[in-house]
């Protein structure tokens, strides 16, 4: 039997001191890989050297480097150009392969061929890889290949992460590169539009193990609400012009959930969008955000992985606010999912919201909302970290304006802190 050819796209820039260990993560896959293509942007690191000292004892390894930066889609384009694989995975560089995955979704992707891609659950972790928190997509409780009229019932605002795809060339090529128009959300929006096409393979098992910072190209730019917003009105342009053969998919998926309600914002914000098809497409989103919690939503996505968390510390919680206060440092979606968890297992009282900088907002789901850098140490007992991507960095704030307060975070568990007086945490 001929294995099928699998080509890994790797892009950096100015990675050096991770990008080995993502390398060796592919090169330690069981099943073959046809090819490794890494790109570097540009990188003024010793990443260059690096890669091509694995290229010169790898053959299977491709180099391409850019002369200058020219961002991340760009970089991904240039992988796409260069591959010859019958499957294609897409890695950053400080991504890890997680074992045996690959090899699954191309088994599985060889027997549904009309299947454009295989997904998985994404692995994330902090600084440690060994210590990960596993988000689970929970499409189904068994490998399954969900044809485009079944994904669009049964996606119900389940979220699809690029890191965890392996993706068919010939679907990929006729979809095109990724668009420069859709920015950071340029793989979702890619993955999705061949899904919604042509169905998708689902394995409830880790794909890869994704490294947590502020600083990914999603992260960073995400949090600007104007480019945010203007790249959502874009994905619902080309949804009602370029993609209107699955637009219909779209409006009974509510895959758009993954944006959040923030959506809804950037719409109201140019009177141009306000129309039948826009309002279509909202419905089933709308019908999401408003209840913001359904059975189905408790068992995957950030919920299980909050409240694991919880359950594990809660005596240790318990304990702590019998003595003192508690604080919940975040706004944001995992706030509100933390919320309902926390209410759900009934646990003490939170005492009040912490944001980086000074505000005008009192208070956020009945709750006083104060900024770290105003509140007086020795009010707080402990402070519950909530916020995937941007958990590093409040826990440096924390760690700066509160120094003597014990911390609780959810992905990279070895920042938790709690107090050594409650041996049960």
């Amino acid at each position: 039997m001929n294995y099928p050819k699998i080509s890994v796209i790797i892009c950096n820039y100015n990675h050096a001191s991770l990008l080995g260990r993502a390398l060796d993560s592919v090169l330690e896959e069981e099943d073959p890989i046809y090819e490794i293509i890494v790109v570097d942007d540009g990188s003024t690191d010793d990443s260059q050297e690096l890669i091509q000292a694995y290229a010169d004892r790898y053959p299977h390894i491709k180099f391409i480097a850019h002369d200058e930066n020219k961002g991340c889609i760009d970089a991904v384009n240039t992988g796409i150009d260069a591959s010859t694989g019958e499957y294609i995975v897409f890695r950053a560089a400080d991504d890890l392969n997680y074992p045996g995955f690959i090899g699954k979704a191309v088994e599985m992707l060889e027997v549904y061929p009309e299947a454009a891609l295989c997904c998985g659950d994404a692995a994330y972790f902090g600084n440690d890889p060994d210590y990960y928190q596993v988000e689970p997509m929970g499409l189904s409780a068994q490998p399954t290949y969900f044809n485009p009229d079944t994904l669009a019932r049964a996606w119900n605002g389940h979220i699809l992460h690029g890191h965890t795809v392996v993706v068919r060339a010939k679907a990929l090529g006729e979809f095109g590169y990724w668009l420069p128009e859709t920015a950071w959300y340029s793989d979702w929006f890619c993955f999705m539009i061949l899904a919604m096409r042509h169905g998708l393979c689902y394995i409830p098992q880790p794909a890869a193990k994704v490294r947590l910072s502020s600083q990914t190209y999603c992260s960073a730019n995400a949090i600007q609400r104007e480019k945010q917003h203007e790249i959502m009105r874009t994905v619902l342009k080309k949804l009602k012009t370029s993609y209107r053969d699955i637009l219909p998919r779209f409006m009974q998926s509510g895959a758009l959930a993954f944006f959040g309600p923030e959506m809804v914002d950037s719409i109201m914000a140019q009177e141009v969008t306000w129309d039948a098809e826009t309002m279509l497409l909202l419905q089933r989103n709308l019908e999401a955000w408003n209840t913001r919690k359904t059975q189905a939503q408790d068992e995957y996505g950030i919920t299980p992985v909050i409240e694991g968390v919880l359950e594990r510390h809660s005596d240790a919680v318990e304990k702590i606010a019998s003595q003192g206060r508690i604080a919940v440092y975040g706004m944001g979606v995992h706030t509100e999912a933390l919320i309902n968890v926390w209410l759900e297992l009934d646990l003490p009282f939170i005492d009040c919201l912490l944001v980086s900088h000074p505000t005008t907002m009192t208070s956020c789901w009945g709750i006083p909302v104060v900024s770290v850098t105003e509140i007086e140490p020795s009010f707080l007992d402990l402070v519950v970290v909530s916020s995937k991507p941007f958990e590093a960095s409040i826990v440096a704030q924390c760690q700066e304006h509160l120094p003597e307060v014990p911390l609780l975070t959810f992905w990279d568990t070895t920042l938790t802190s709690l107090s050594p007086f409650i041996p049960s945490a």
